[in-house]
């Protein structure tokens, strides 16, 4: 049996009995090179569409299937009484090639205006998966779904999907660009917008979290348990349309965050380093935005991603013969008290370390920095690089005070 649960808590999850009529008949016939290559190259089809092909079910249960699988959502509102009319989007049957002139340069707004840039890349840390091509029809899916909620707010919005790329606009003029990028192997997100009249560094900010939050949902639900990498694209690279803009690692952004820094710096081979201002990579060029943000080392270790706390498990968890593991860790935190707690269950199920933080957790003042400065004293480099590594969900490196 196959169990699919799905997104919407008033829906019922499903079971399906045959998990061959499921892989071969339903998703088999479906992405069969026969019907892929007389499908429309759009990838949206009708219920009447779908049920040409199919055998043995109605189009409705198969279209509720997919879109539980993520593989399918409605991209039409149409007539609720007239079902047949209602298009489902199946990104991954769009064939459409890229359109010339989408991200062409585009010109400042006017006197005092100015167009601002920024994006984000996201790509799989160690031990993930060699690209994302089966992946970035499932973000496409979620970018609908997002779509089809928000337009309800802002009737002008618009969104134009194509193979491996979508554009996602706003009534307000902020712009956004989803591709599959480096050999598949990476997901970019740029963004831009002309700062002007009533929009503000922050609505540009808060469209591209957004919309980053969608990539990062659609890859970790994908892909449970592979650590999702972010990096800030350079703005500077954005602006002058680079095909291949340099990526900053979030370790350098966020360091320079916590360490208020004005800029970050790269090599530029003969050239020799280069600085770009933090508020022109990270907020759009607004100083008051950057000022506004909370760098993620200042939230609380509770905010830890759950990745990361079984690195740091799997690093502290064995002893160390200069000491350095948990219970050193447990010292410079300030629960030396509560060693005989923590050892006390060393013989149970569980990780010390894991005991340790949960311990620690308890107080309000018990920050990510803290806990990077404590493994710092230990010269436990390998653990403060599994943190700055993996606190790079734009959720988890900053967020507005």
């Amino acid at each position: 049996m196959v169990y699919i649960e799905t997104e919407e808590a008033d829906d019922d999850d499903l079971v399906v009995l045959g998990p061959q009529w499921l892989g071969s008949e339903v998703i088999g016939e479906l992405l069969a090179r026969e019907l892929t290559m007389r499908c429309r190259p759009t990838g949206c089809f009708t219920n009447d569409d779908f049920q040409v092909v199919l055998m043995g079910a109605t189009a409705d249960e198969v279209l509720y299937l997919l879109a539980s699988l993520g593989l399918s959502t409605r991209c039409s509102f149409g007539d609720e009484t007239a079902e047949h009319e209602i298009e489902h989007e199946l990104p991954c049957l769009n064939f459409v090639e890229t359109l010339a002139g989408l991200w062409d340069h585009e010109e400042d707004g006017g006197a005092g205006d100015s167009m601002v840039y920024g994006g984000l890349r996201f790509e799989a840390g160690r031990f993930g998966v060699d690209d994302f091509m089966h992946v970035f029809p499932r973000v496409q899916v979620r970018l609908r779904r997002h779509f089809m909620s928000y337009v309800s707010v802002d009737p002008d919005c618009d969104l134009y999907q194509w193979f491996h790329g979508s554009k996602y606009c706003t009534g307000s003029g902020c712009e956004a660009l989803i591709t599959l990028e480096l050999h598949e192997n990476v997901i970019e997100l740029k963004s831009r917008a002309v700062i002007a009249g009533d929009l503000t560094a922050s609505e540009v900010y808060q469209f591209q979290e957004s919309l980053a939050g969608v990539v990062v949902g659609a890859l970790q639900d994908c892909l449970p348990g592979v650590q999702v990498q972010v990096a800030y694209l350079s703005a500077i690279d954005l602006a002058m349309h680079d095909p291949r803009p340099y990526a900053y690692p979030s370790r350098d952004v966020l360091l320079a965050l916590v360490n208020e820094k004005e800029t970050v710096q790269r090599a530029r081979g003969s050239q020799g380093v280069e600085e770009e201002k933090l508020c022109n990579l990270v907020a759009f060029g607004s100083e008051l935005l950057l000022s506004s943000l909370v760098p993620g080392l200042e939230m609380h270790v509770s905010r830890l991603p759950l990745d990361t706390r079984r690195q740091l498990c799997a690093l502290l968890d064995p002893s160390d013969p200069m000491g350095r593991d948990w219970c050193l860790l447990a010292v410079r935190l300030g629960l030396s008290t509560e060693l005989p707690v923590v050892e006390g269950d060393r013989d149970s199920a569980g990780s010390p370390t894991d005991r340790v933080l949960s311990l620690w957790s308890a107080d309000s003042e018990a920050t990510l920095s803290k806990l990077v400065k404590a493994l710092t004293s230990l010269s436990r480099t390998d653990a403060v690089d599994s943190v700055l590594a993996t606190v790079s969900a734009v959720n988890d490196l900053m967020s507005a005070k």
